[in-house]
């Protein structure tokens, strides 16, 4: 194994606009992906270093034009229906990957909470493919995964919560209404969310950030080649019947009950069904697929604005406790 290692330490400068280099780059001259893994990962466990991809160049030219970082949308994966299950999803997970560690870096630098939440939607993502794909990943990787990924998207839900209870509920209120308590509330639900953001952006900054990224990454270049000869046509059918099925449960049971328990987990089980179709998008009709997709979707947006609200209820009766 031979990887040579380098300190960039600078300045690029473009039209006018200036952004600084700080990297510790990796290059890998002979030996594995796993071993350039692995030493960036005992790097990243005891230094405030994160994975980055964008070159010198690149972002070269986009300062040059003026260009500012936008937060990376998680799309649905692009399966290729040629390759073997395993194959196409260790390239959907690598996509998701790439999303998770633009937000990440991107995030300590802005204010804007859409980093976190994009940041959030690819953990989001990463752990619906691992899901969809259960049958031919082990059994351990598929448990440790969700459970990893779940512990690690908590850590960002306090900003998103406050974010969206800010800007989408209270700053919404507040416009045209004469109560001039509202105002106030906002201040102060914007002065949680900015630390709630500050705290983020440490955490970011700290050691150890980007580890669960390249564990993620070692992980899913050590997988076996699997022996089944699954196709795509039959992992998906029992994945979509299942998420069918647990999304017409809940939509009875909140139905029967329409308590905000019942509706969030309906929500959630909608959102799988939704991941699922747009993963196996593929095999579908198009048009079809669309119109289903859509109908998700607007059911899925209602259903968001009642979970924020009813999230929002606990929070503002306990800030009502400390100032009435």
């Amino acid at each position: 194994v031979r990887v040579l290692v380098m300190i960039d330490s600078g300045e690029i400068n473009a039209n006018g606009h200036k952004e600084p280099i700080s990297e510790l780059e990796l290059e890998l001259e002979a030996g594995s992906a796993e071993d350039l893994l692995a030493i960036a990962r005992e790097l990243a466990a005891s230094l405030p270093l994160l994975p980055y991809d964008p070159s010198k160049a690149a972002r070269g030219y986009a300062l040059f034009r003026g260009e500012s970082v936008k937060p990376a949308r998680t799309a649905a994966p692009r399966l290729d229906l040629q390759a073997a299950p395993l194959q196409a999803f260790m390239g959907a997970a690598f996509q998701s990957i790439t999303a998770w560690a633009a937000n990440q870096h991107a995030a300590i630098e802005s204010d804007d909470p859409e980093f976190v939440h994009q940041l959030r939607l690819a953990l989001r993502r990463l752990r619906s493919l691992i899901r969809l794909f259960a049958p031919v990943l082990p059994a351990d990787f598929v448990a440790h995964w969700q459970s990893v990924l779940a512990a690690e998207a908590d850590t960002f839900a306090l900003a998103r919560d406050l974010s969206v209870l800010s800007e989408e509920v209270l700053a919404a209120a507040s416009e045209g209404d004469s109560d001039q308590r509202l105002p106030a509330l906002l201040a102060h639900a914007r002065t949680k969310a900015s630390a709630a953001t500050t705290d983020v952006k440490a955490r970011l900054g700290a050691a150890g950030a980007g580890v669960v990224l390249l564990d993620l990454s070692r992980a899913l270049h050590a997988l076996p080649a699997s022996s089944k000869r699954t196709k795509f046509a039959d992992l998906a059918a029992p994945a979509l019947q299942a998420q069918h099925k647990h999304a017409c449960h809940c939509f009875a049971t909140a139905k029967a009950e329409r308590s905000a328990a019942n509706l969030h987990a309906l929500r959630i089980a909608l959102k799988r069904l939704r991941h699922a179709a747009e993963t196996f998008a593929p095999l579908f009709p198009a048009k079809a697929h669309e119109r289903a997709l859509a109908e998700l979707g607007r059911t899925l947006s209602d259903l968001g604005r009642l979970h924020d609200l009813s999230e929002a209820l606990p929070r503002l009766t306990e800030w009502a406790k400390e100032d009435p």
